[in-house]
């Protein structure tokens, strides 16, 4: 066998190599999106059956009325009228929880950050509130980013999961609050920066060291893979943006995600 033809196998067994690795990573983030949602589970059935139950007890009323020969009332009314609302809000979760776990094939385009945590905060709502968290938004300087919107719901799902996770080591009696904002990164005006800041118990820095590492994880067994963040940080990377985290034992979390702004010749500036 020539040179050339070793060269040739080589190059292509390479090739081979590499399209499996891919294979494998995307594999790997919708194997972690999918754990994402098991961990939503509860909040997101709670979420569902509020809805239902007050859906079924106006239906409950309508089959009295109708039974007994009464004239729907407008109290009656009312209520036929927020139990359609209901069914609207449920299948709004459901398009939203159907949208995140879809292989998401689609290249990076313009998505609104706000629009992009919209969505996302109708799935984490009921985890916040089962939780006590308070959280808060601030998209003062929300132009759009390049993303892809299943990927950055999935960084947002993420990063809120783990700080109701760490909220776990605060006495009862202490406020839970998360915040979510954007602005323009004053030291790279074509990057948004988007911080996801919260008053748990922070981390040491040893810790914080190793949180993007794959398989760390400070959970108990069985409570975690510790693959979330080493994901988080290959899907802003691919993105190419960057993630950073900024943490003090008793001073909280905040983790820094920069990603491309949206930014056409002629809106220059606009956004700042």
């Amino acid at each position: 066998m020539s040179g050339d033809d070793e060269n040739t196998d080589e190059a292509a067994t390479l090739a081979e190599l590499n399209d499996r690795l891919a294979a494998s990573e995307m594999q790997l983030m919708e194997t972690a999106k999918l754990a994402t949602v098991g961990e939503l589970a509860a909040s997101l059935a709670h979420e569902v059956s509020q809805p239902l139950t007050h859906i079924r007890g106006v239906l409950q009323l309508v089959t009295s009325s109708v039974q007994a020969n009464k004239p729907i009332n407008e109290r009656l009314l009312g209520n036929i009228i927020e139990a359609s609302r209901q069914t609207e809000r449920v299948g709004v979760l459901i398009q939203d929880l159907l949208r995140f776990v879809r292989k998401d094939r689609t290249q990076p385009m313009l998505v609104s950050v706000s629009d992009v945590f919209r969505h996302t905060h109708r799935l984490l709502r009921g985890l916040l509130r089962q939780h006590n968290v308070q959280l808060t938004t601030g998209f003062t300087a929300d132009c759009g980013v390049w993303a892809t919107a299943s990927q950055l719901e999935q960084v947002f799902i993420n990063l809120t999961q783990n700080a109701v996770a760490a909220f776990a080591d605060l006495p009862p009696e202490e406020t839970r609050e998360i915040s979510v904002t954007t602005l323009v990164d004053q030291e790279n005006p074509d990057q948004m920066l988007i911080c996801v800041r919260d008053n748990g118990p922070g981390m040491s820095a040893g810790i914080r060291e190793r949180i993007f590492e794959p398989f760390f994880t400070t959970k108990p067994a069985g409570k975690g893979t510790g693959l979330g963040l080493s994901i988080l940080k290959r899907i802003v990377t691919e993105h190419g943006g960057s993630i950073d985290c900024e943490s003090k034992p008793g001073e909280g979390t905040v983790f820094f995600v920069r990603l491309r702004r949206y930014l056409p010749d002629s809106h220059r500036g606009d956004c700042g």
